[in-house]
């Protein structure tokens, strides 16, 4: 390993900590918050298909990221849902969307990650969301899959405890697993995609 590595991986680690430490303060300071605010009704919610759809893609392969995002994206204007697809190269990246999402109160609704990338890899990534989870930083409510090209037993079995994980996909993400997941945790059913 080089130096640059090592720093960059020292400070992802450091970063990470200060992430999770500052949520747990805004966390402390958001139950201090009135029981009016949390009894409010956000309009844009209560029609499903005008609410935007906050996705997170974590993949390091710039390829393979771009196209699951086309094949994520084609499939979303097909069923006319409105989406934002957010892009990261690693763990660490994602951890620093999901902390600032927290902060602007605006949660993902679904995050898709690869399993193998360095830095916090899939496995930690998904360790780290539970934390958040359970600190809540991240609604109980969100779902992520896995996307691997090696699907083992091992790894289903030491990731079965995660509830939000909704299951581990073969990369690359072919268009039926796509249609798959909006149509199961979304309702989102087109006529048929272009395999």
């Amino acid at each position: 390993m080089n130096t640059s590595q090592v720093s960059y991986e020292t400070k992802v680690k450091e970063d990470y900590y200060i992430v999770v430490s500052e949520a747990e303060r805004s966390l402390l300071s958001q139950e201090k918050r009135s029981s009016d605010e949390e009894e409010k009704v956000d309009d844009s919610e209560t029609n499903s298909n005008k609410k935007v759809l906050k996705i997170m893609l974590v993949e390091d392969e710039k390829i393979l990221r771009k196209a699951t995002k086309k094949v994520i994206e084609k499939y979303l204007k097909q069923v006319n849902r409105l989406f934002e697809i957010t892009e990261c190269i690693d763990g660490a990246e994602c951890l620093y969307f999901l902390y600032n999402a927290f902060q602007e109160k605006c949660q993902y609704d679904l995050i898709l990650t690869d399993l193998n990338m360095n830095f916090i890899s899939g496995n930690m990534l998904i360790d780290t969301m539970h934390n958040l989870i359970d600190i809540k930083v991240l609604p109980p409510t969100i779902k992520v899959y896995l996307l691997t090209s090696q699907i083992d037993a091992t790894v289903k079995e030491s990731l079965s405890k995660y509830i939000f994980l909704q299951e581990i996909l073969p990369k690359p993400l072919a268009s039926s697993n796509v249609e798959k997941i909006f149509s199961s945790l979304y309702g989102l059913e087109s006529d048929g995609m272009d395999k």
